[in-house]
């Protein structure tokens, strides 16, 4: 049913609905229904959906707080409007006859809105994370669809609280800023709202299943020649969790501004990026804790050269590939900055090829790493205020945040807003947070500690805490 057939209503409330009633949003594709190969990584999501049910990995979620009105039946037409400009949110995936994986784009599906009021909630935030914890544990039904959800809660002194529940196969990080960037277009604006004209994602599907990978198996040979197992890090005593813990729990700490510029300063001096130091520091942790002599660890390419005017598509086109590096005792900071940035740019040109025959290709056995690294060079609500939507004439009374989960046993999530923050997202069943927090105060204290000198042996900056220095 649509949006008019099912609200009643002005701001402030939905006129007649009980509490708890699910809404659904007939959502029907501008564009044909069509078939493709799916991504390596897509493939990667579809079969640890079926394998591990009820883990919450690869379900994203965005959670939108206002501090205003929300006009519902409007803000939900612009939703239903925004969805059916993009094929991908109507997605399904399946294995054909000779078990390769395949995604369909295009079908129409009913978006589940769930509309709740929370106004005499005496402690909505901790409803809040209740909520978000317990709809990440609900499977979507990536064979059949649809593999989005919506809660929208109303609190008391009128404010709102919106929860975006998605499957990672279909978006990754570069695109659901654009969509909702378009919903709040359409909300603030009206049907007045131009629409966003951007490339179907139907055309880099097309080009990444033809793609030929040349000499890419040599060249990942060449760049993980020194590798023998993953830097797997252990804990060398019982688990201790104090409390229940869901699969995957997450650490945060926020360098301060003036620690934050003499990193940006350091990748200025050297041509570097942020994202550079950052590698560097995980790949110093990774070294000091495991002693081993080849360090490798995953990192998340947009990928979005490889298709004209992929800038601008709402789809997932990311893939995760291994950087992999010696270890050098006499190596300088600046000498690892050097090798880092030389090996992010050698592998461009090789980053789409899919992660399962680069292991192939090394014969490296069932991995080759046991953390990835994730960054983005501005947080989802820095880019949301950017864009211009964090509210009406700039009142900044919407706040948007972003939690995602893989995988991997160690993820680092960092953003390069004016303040570095960092995130780690560890697996609850081979770390506890006591060992989490060490690895994040060691990490700390190694991006600190890089631009202390170029020249400086990198090995030798200390990471450890005054607590451990004394021990």
């Amino acid at each position: 049913m649509s949006t008019s057939e099912t609200i009643d209503g002005g701001p402030g409330g939905v006129a007649g609905e009980p509490t708890g009633v699910t809404i659904e949003l007939d959502i029907q594709s501008a564009g044909p229904t069509e078939e493709f190969p799916a991504t390596a990584l897509q493939a990667g999501m579809f079969f640890h959906a079926e394998a591990n049910p009820g883990t919450g990995v690869d379900i994203e979620q965005i959670s939108i707080e206002f501090d205003e009105p929300l006009d519902l039946p409007r803000f939900l037409e612009a939703w239903a409007t925004v969805f059916r400009r993009h094929r991908i949110l109507g997605s399904t995936f399946a294995w054909d006859a000779s078990g390769r994986p395949i995604t369909t784009i295009g079908h129409p599906f009913s978006l589940p809105v769930r509309v709740e009021d929370w106004r005499g909630e005496a402690a909505p935030v901790d409803t809040q994370t209740a909520e978000a914890a317990a709809e990440r544990l609900i499977d979507f039904d990536l064979a059949n669809g649809p593999l989005h959800r919506l809660v929208v809660a109303e609190l008391s002194n009128g404010r709102w609280w919106v929860l975006w529940t998605f499957h990672h196969a279909i978006l990754d990080g570069r695109s659901f800023p654009l969509v909702l960037r378009e919903i709040f277009d359409r909300y603030d604006d009206g049907p007045s709202a131009a629409a966003t004209a951007r490339p179907d994602v139907g055309r880099f599907l097309r080009v990444i299943a033809e793609q030929d990978h040349g000499d890419g198996p040599a060249f990942w040979r060449r760049l993980l020649a020194g590798f023998e197992t993953p830097n797997t890090l252990t804990v060398d005593r019982l688990l201790h969790h104090d409390r229940a813990v869901p699969p995957v729990a997450v650490l945060e700490h926020e360098l301060g501004h003036e620690e934050t510029a003499a990193l940006r300063a350091l990748a200025g001096e050297t041509g570097c990026s942020l994202n550079t130091c950052i590698q560097a520091a995980w790949f110093l942790l990774l070294a000091h804790h495991t002693q081993q002599d080849f360090v490798t660890f995953g990192t998340t390419r947009a990928c979005r050269h490889s298709v004209a005017d992929a800038q601008d598509m709402v789809g997932l086109l990311i893939n995760t590939v291994p950087l992999g590096l010696a270890v050098d005792d006499d190596e300088t900071v600046g000498g690892l900055l050097q090798r880092l940035r030389d090996a992010q740019r050698a592998l461009r040109a090789h980053e789409t090829m899919p992660l399962p025959d680069i292991i192939e290709a090394v014969d490296a056995g069932p991995t080759l790493f046991d953390s990835i690294v994730v960054y983005d060079d501005a947080s989802l609500d820095a880019r949301m205020r950017a864009a211009g939507v964090a509210g009406p004439a700039g009142a900044a009374s919407r706040r948007f945040h972003y939690d995602g989960q893989t995988n991997f046993p160690l993820t680092l999530l960092a953003y390069g807003d004016e303040s570095l923050s960092i995130r780690l997202e560890y697996a609850t069943d081979r770390y506890d947070e006591g060992f989490a927090a060490e690895l994040l105060a060691h990490l700390r204290n190694l991006l600190v500690g890089l631009p202390a000198g170029l020249d400086r042996p990198a090995g030798n900056i200390g990471y450890l805490t005054m607590a451990e220095q004394e021990q």
